[in-house]
């Protein structure tokens, strides 16, 4: 008997024609999967004609080395694949499915290209959208029954009783009294890989560790197909879980997380519902006149908002293929109504990501993009202000309802041009600048987790801010009659840093009190300068009379626990300096020669500029060259005159100036 062929596509007819696959039952779990291709017109596929499911996975390794016999001819595909087909394959009737892998060509560009367009209404059409998580095991099976089983119960319970303020209560005891089980622990930890904070964080950390659904909330194009899916349930082994189901589960923990991609993943799924529900007018969005029609109809803060979302989700996510981190969001992006190239994998990633950014820039009608994301720009051979969306990884906080709320426009004068390689935009030049200090570098684990490590920390933080006062010594008053000291510490007060309020309403330092004048505060900031000069000066004497050959770290710690420096407020002092270390993301400062003082995190150099942008919703640094700027990266300044910023599309400056960002 001859061996089975290799399995070729044929090439698809022409128009909108996909594959679906058609998964032949077996009553063996263990017997060769059996398949074949059927080719449709999407124009004319619908789910209830000729109803399929669509599959959302992680490919996991790329090693095609597990077999599947396609019209009778071998058909290699990856390990997670070919685990999916055998869980997903039916003991009696044939299952129609699509899945990427296996549906398009992957060897053939052109075909790749075409399909990558389509996606988003293969997903829409899909009767269910099945997000396969791994096998899992007898663990992860009780805490999915477990879970379908107290649904049930509470779908019967309210069929019963309509009442909701009569169930809801009910079915917040219920899971609240739960929530702590075994079972919904593992659900919550073991499946999503979420990260609890309970007491047996070893447990927990192994269980997330091992989490099956992990790699699937960082895969670029898992939030796509959740999105536009219909009716969206995970399958982990033989055991389903409709979506809506995890989602209540879920919202009665009280050890949620704010942030990371499993929850944003959550929450944009939340919000792209409500923006849904909104175009077809079951909800009516607030001063609103616009038609209902597609989501490119909902108004101006609601489409930022989505675009937010959508960008926060894009830099949490993964792609061996660096292009999906914005393919895998065309359909959803162009739904918004922004003009995107079509996919072609043709193309080199800048291209890719420039055109994506130009698109973003031009459908919000501002630079939130160019100010929400720092540490993205300036890679090598990049024009400066494209991101580098897969560039930066880490946790993104999901409450940004506020700040896109406080977004400017550009002025409605202003007609956005861009060439290629270039972006020209109405600029206000402000400030040079005169000095730069040093980077205040992020914590390390090990300077976070005892009291040895903190103590490291603070002697860091100790050092940097007498470099800080040290700069900032030959100002004395900045533009807007602040100290520059009050004006560093101020910048620590935006939304998104820990020292918000009152500068020094903390106990114990300088007394119990709420509130502070500005006059006090500046009092204490002096107070705080003498403090650091006096405690490094002690440092640095120690090391010089001491015989011992202490490292600055033991001699730090043998001044704090000792009486080498006596103090005032000593140790509330060191935690406020502290609170500084730990929120520094390579914090950098710097003085304008006119005295303003800011912080950053990108390269700053002594002959920057900073600029006032319309459209954008905090300073930014730009570096001259050639006739042309590059971007450097938006900034936190104080001390500015009220009069000069924040700009809005109102604002009338006699400099104003068009600008090209190369």
């Amino acid at each position: 008997m001859n061996p089975p062929t290799i399995f070729e596509h044929q090439a698809l007819y022409p128009g909108n024609h996909i594959r679906i696959l058609l998964l032949y039952p077996s009553r063996d779990f263990r017997a060769p999967i059996s398949c074949s291709l059927l080719q449709l017109s999407l124009d004319s596929l619908n789910s209830d004609i000729y109803p399929y499911e669509a599959l959302s996975y992680t490919w996991g390794s790329k090693v095609l080395d597990h077999e599947v016999y396609c019209e009778g001819q071998k058909l290699l595909v990856t390990k997670n694949c070919h685990t999916a087909l055998k869980y997903l394959r039916l003991r009696s009737g044939t299952r129609n499915l699509w899945i990427d892998s296996i549906c398009i060509d992957q060897s053939s560009l052109p075909e790749r290209n075409h399909q990558v367009k389509l996606m988003g209404d293969i997903y829409k059409r899909a009767r269910k959208v099945v997000i396969w998580l791994g096998e899992g095991d007898l663990k992860t099976s009780q805490s999915i029954r477990r879970v379908r089983l107290m649904e049930g119960y509470f779908e019967g319970l309210e069929r019963r009783f309509p009442n909701q303020h009569l169930t809801k209560p009910i079915r917040k005891v219920y899971q609240s009294k739960l929530r702590l089980s075994f079972s919904t622990t593992l659900l919550y930890s073991y499946i999503l890989g979420a990260t609890l904070n309970l007491e047996n964080a070893g447990t927990y950390k192994r269980l997330r560790a091992e989490g099956l659904g992990a790699e699937w909330f960082t895969r670029a194009w898992t939030l796509q197909e959740l999105l536009l899916a219909r009716e969206p349930v995970l399958q982990c082994g033989f055991e389903i879980i409709p979506w809506d189901h995890l989602m209540d589960w879920c919202n009665a923990q009280v050890h949620w997380p704010t942030k990371g991609p499993m929850v944003m993943t959550f929450y944009t799924r939340i919000k792209y519902q409500e923006f849904q529900q909104k175009e077809k007018g079951q909800i009516q969005p607030k001063d609103s006149t616009t038609q209902h029609g597609e989501l490119s109809s909902l108004n101006d803060e609601d489409l930022r908002m989505m675009c937010q979302m959508l960008l926060v989700n894009t830099w949490q996510r993964t792609s061996s293929d660096h292009r999906d981190i914005v393919y895998s969001q065309y359909a959803i992006m162009t739904d918004l109504g922004l003009h995107l190239p079509a996919p072609d994998y043709n193309k080199d990633l800048p291209t890719v990501y420039e055109e994506f950014a130009f698109a973003v820039i031009k459908k919000t009608n501002n630079l939130m993009l160019l100010t929400a994301l720092p540490g993205l720009f300036n890679h090598s051979g990049w024009p400066s202000w494209v991101p580098h969306f897969a560039a930066i990884r880490g946790d993104i906080n999901i409450l940004v309802d506020d700040a896109i709320k406080e977004y400017p426009s550009f002025r409605s004068t202003f007609q956005l041009q861009h060439h290629p390689g270039r972006l020209r935009i109405e600029a206000v030049m402000f400030d040079g600048l005169k000095a730069v200090g040093p980077v205040l570098r992020k914590p390390k684990r090990e300077e976070m987790d005892d009291l040895h490590g903190r103590r490291k920390g603070h002697l860091t933080a100790a050092y940097w801010l007498r470099d800080v006062y040290r700069m900032v010594e030959p100002v004395e008053r900045c533009p807007n009659g602040d100290s520059p000291m009050f004006a560093f510490f101020e910048t620590y007060k935006s939304p998104e840093k820990p020292l918000n309020g009152p500068l020094f309403s903390m106990t114990g330092f300088g007394g119990r009190r709420s509130t502070l004048d500005k006059v006090g505060e500046e009092e204490m900031i002096g107070g705080l300068g003498i403090f650091v000069a006096g405690l490094t000066e002690a440092i640095d004497r120690y090391l010089e009379e001491s015989q011992d050959p202490d490292t600055l770290e033991e001699a730090f710690i043998k001044i704090v626990d000792g009486s080498a420096f006596d103090n005032r407020f000593f140790h509330q002092k060191l935690e406020f300096i502290g609170k500084i270390f730990y929120s520094s993301k390579r914090t950098k400062p710097f003085v304008l020669a006119n005295g303003c003082v800011g912080i950053g995190n990108a390269d700053y150099e002594v002959g920057d500029m900073v600029v006032f942008f319309y459209g954008s919703l905090l300073p930014a640094i730009v570096r001259p060259t050639g006739g042309h700027y590059r971007l450097v990266g938006p900034a936190v300044i104080k001390g500015i005159p009220d009069h000069l910023w924040p700009l809005s599309n109102n604002t009338e400056l006699g400099d104003v100036q068009l600008i090209d960002l190369i």
